[in-house]
Order: structure tokens, then C-alpha cells, then sequence
């Protein structure tokens, strides 16, 4: 008889804990990992061999917009191809809910906006069986998935249920618009929401250009917000943060922006997280923003940062959008399926046409910016040789005739990474080792 149902073989071990990494097995029974040590005496129903290979913890992904996605893609990829099993949605103050049926369009269009999935998909994929978010995550709950789903409610649409167009503007939310707007996250949370996400960030608009509702938010507007968390005593309060942004050296707005988060989380005892990343255009802030985190963590605050393991950025291809789209003849090309663009590549007319309009166009990426991923493996550790200009300079051509030869040579397989935000990995891993950082 066996005493699991699957054992783990000969993985090396790294638990979550900071410990050392060890190899040992690990017996499962139903979904319970029930023993983990020597188990070489020890069979199971179905045995993995896993020497060579990392064994850990299911990782939870804490920054995803999968919203409307899971609705068609029950797996969530691409976080379930990562090892990942747990997904937290309802980031960035963008969310689905609470929605009136006329609103639907609306919140679609701002997350095309803000995140680039088409409103088209989300109208379209989505059940919009929901007025209010514990209604929405009980529509969540109903899909299949194929991995643990949460989800906080989001500023944007809690504030435009309130206040309509007004949410836009810069006046201050009334004393009854905030009442309004933390019974509604006060409904959240009984519905199960994990928190409360806000956008203060300028680089997050709705399609005519604006700034999302909520980044005007006064401080007063948050604080009674995040009490509604207080008195559940549980949730998190999540900020796409104004870092940076119209600053001077004493960086007078940062210090601002992360006061409030501090005061936040000493009034309500709820924890504070917000998204930090490296940028070569400022490349010290990310740094001066820990340090200020970690004084006001001193006099009580429970605040974190969050970043990423690798750079943030676009991906450009052949099979995809191509940074030469502002282009006419490469902007024709998106009509057509990835075989009739690679014959236009090849064709000595077609070919010219769009070499010629690219070298002519003036808005385009800097090629020293943009890094070629032309291998099976991706890449993250980008030095200038990687780049297009290295890669057109060794060819003797221009950068845009340098991205058609690579697109050709890989059938359409070769990407280019413009990584926009934690370009150096260096400040990555120096973020990641500090203990305040997510």
C-alpha cells in the first residue's frame, strides 16, 4: 500500500524561509504536502523525479491586471508558467467593479488605457453579472481557474460609481462623496476583497487624456479610506505612487506622497505597499525613496515597496507591434498574418520601402535603448552589445534593415526588450536584498 499519492524525488529544496537550500523529497497527499525529509523507503501512486531542479513553494504573484482575463484564460498565464499559483488582481487602483451595466464600457476602456488590454476583450469575455465588488469576486469564484485568485477593490472605479465625471477633476472629493466611496469599499471587504488599490501615478490616463480618478485624491480622501480597512482589521492598501514625478532635488512631492502612506499605516494599523522601480532618467530615486521608507517604518509606519525581478518593459516584434508602427508601410503590415509580413520583408521593393521610411522617421527608439532577443533563452542582463545599434553597427546596416535581417533569419521569432523601468539589474538585486522590499 502507498503512503502518498505523489512523492517529489532528489529536488533541491528552497522553502520560503530563508534557510539554506537542501535536497530531499517531498510526499503529498490529496492537496497536502504531508512530509518532507527521506523518503527513499517510502512509494507513492506517481513519482517525480526531480534531481537537478529546483523544488518550492507555490509563488504568489502580487501585482497582476489578470481582472477580465481570467474569465477566458482559467490557467492565468503567463504567471502559471513561472511557477506561480496564487495571483492578486484589482492593482493600480483599475478594477471592474462596482459598475453600473452603463459604466461597463467605461472601466473596459480605462484599462486598455492603463494596461493595454483591448476593452474589446474585456466587453466581450467578461460575464458582467456584478453591480458591486463582493459581487464581482463571486463571479470569480464560479469560473474555472487553474490557480488562487484575489483581489483588491479599485480606486478609479470606486470613486467614478461616486462621483461620475467629477472623479476626473482636481477639486477634493466632498464630505459625502468620501462616505460614499468607503461604504462601497466597506462592501468590499465583507465581499472578501484582499484590500484597497489606488493610482497617483500622471502616467496612468483614461483614453481623452486625463489623469485616472483618484490621482488628485487629498490625503483626507485616503486616510478614510484606509480606516475602512482599519476597523475590518484586515486588507492591504496598494498605491501606484507619485514618485518622482515634477520634483526638484529635495524631491518635495516624494516626501509628500510617502508621508500620507506612513500616516496611513499608523493610523489604521493596515500595511501600505507601493510599486518602486530603477530609472537611468533619475537613477538615484529609487534608492532615496527606501531610505525615506525606512524612517518613516521607525516612528511606526508599516510601509513596503514592491519591484521586479528583471526590468519592466515593452517587447517589440514582427509578430507583434514593431517600434517602427508610426510608419505607413510597417503600419500596413499589421493587417496582414506573420507570413505575408515576412514576404514583404523579402521582397527587394517592399523591402526598401520600409527600410527608407524607417531611417526617414524621427520619432522612434533609440536603437542603443532596444536589445535584441534572437535566442531560445530571454534575456534580462542587457549590455550595449546586445543592443540593435550594436547588432546593425556589426552588420554595417541601419538599425530598421538590422531588425527585417533578424526577423528573416528567426521567421518572425526575434523580439527586441525596451526595458523602461529597472534597466540596471544591479539596482534590482540591491532592492530585492533589502528586507523592507517586496
Amino acid at each position: 500500500m502507498t503512503a502518498f499519492d505523489v512523492i517529489v524525488r532528489d529536488g533541491l529544496m528552497v522553502d520560503g524561509t530563508g534557510g539554506p537550500a537542501v535536497v530531499a523529497d517531498v510526499g503529498i497527499v490529496g492537496d497536502r504536502i504531508s512530509a518532507i525529509g527521506d523518503l527513499k523507503g517510502e512509494r507513492a501512486v506517481e513519482e517525480i523525479a526531480a534531481e537537478g531542479r529546483m523544488v518550492t513553494p507555490g509563488f504568489v504573484d502580487i501585482h497582476t491586471h489578470l481582472d477580465a482575463q481570467l474569465a477566458w484564460d482559467p490557467i492565468g498565464s503567463p504567471s502559471c508558467w513561472h511557477g506561480v499559483t496564487t495571483v492578486v488582481m484589482g492593482n493600480c487602483g483599475v478594477t471592474f467593479a462596482p459598475c453600473r451595466p452603463e459604466d461597463r464600457a467605461y472601466l473596459a476602456e480605462m484599462m486598455e488605457s492603463v494596461e493595454d488590454i483591448p476593452a474589446a476583450a474585456i466587453l466581450s469575455g467578461l460575464p458582467w453579472d456584478w453591480q458591486t465588488y463582493g459581487e464581482y469576486l463571486a463571479s470569480v469564484d464560479r469560473m474555472p481557474k487553474g490557480v488562487n485568485v484575489g483581489g483588491m477593490v479599485g480606486h478609479c472605479a470606486v470613486r467614478y460609481h461616486v462621483m461620475g465625471e467629477r472623479s476626473l477633476g482636481e477639486e477634493p472629493a466632498g464630505e459625502d462623496d468620501v462616505t460614499a466611496m468607503c461604504e462601497l469599499v466597506d462592501e468590499a471587504m465583507r465581499g472578501g476583497a484582499l484590500g484597497f488599490s489606488t493610482s497617483r501615478t500622471f502616467l496612468h490616463r483614461v483614453p481623452d487624456g486625463r489623469p485616472v480618478p483618484g490621482t488628485y485624491a487629498a490625503p483626507e480622501e485616503l486616510l478614510a479610506i484606509g480606516s475602512v480597512l482599519g476597523r475590518h482589521r484586515r486588507g492591504v492598501f496598494e498605491a501606484a505612487a507619485r514618485l518622482g514625478e515634477g520634483d526638484d532635488d529635495t524631491l518635495r512631492n516624494t516626501k509628500a506622497e510617502l508621508r500620507w502612506m506612513s500616516e496611513l499605516s499608523r493610523r489604521t494599523g493596515r500595511p501600505v505597499t507601493f510599486g518602486l522601480a530603477q530609472s537611468h532618467r533619475r537613477p538615484d530615486l529609487y534608492s532615496r525613496v527606501i531610505q525615506l521608507t525606512e524612517e518613516g517604518n521607525l516612528i511606526g509606519g508599516r510601509v513596503r515597496p514592491q519591484t521586479t525581478a528583471r526590468g519592466v518593459g515593452i517587447l517589440f516584434g514582427i509578430a507583434n507591434n514593431t517600434p517602427y508602427g508610426r510608419c505607413p508601410s510597417w503600419r500596413a503590415l499589421r493587417d496582414v498574418p506573420l507570413d505575408q509580413r515576412l514576404a514583404a520583408m523579402r521582397d527587394p521593393v517592399r523591402r526598401a520601402e520600409l527600410i527608407a521610411e524607417a531611417d526617414a522617421e524621427r520619432q522612434v527608439l533609440d536603437p542603443a535603448s532596444v536589445f535584441v532577443l534572437a535566442g531560445a533563452d530571454a534575456r534580462y542582463d542587457c549590455t550595449p552589445g546586445d543592443s540593435l545599434a550594436a547588432h546593425a553597427s556589426k552588420r554595417g546596416v541601419s538599425p530598421a534593415e538590422a531588425f527585417i535581417d533578424l526577423s528573416l533569419e528567426s521567421d518572425g521569432v526575434a523580439a527586441l526588450n525596451f526595458p523602461f523601468l529597472n534597466q540596471s539589474l544591479d539596482a534590482v538585486a540591491e532592492m530585492l536584498g533589502n528586507p523592507i522590499v517586496v
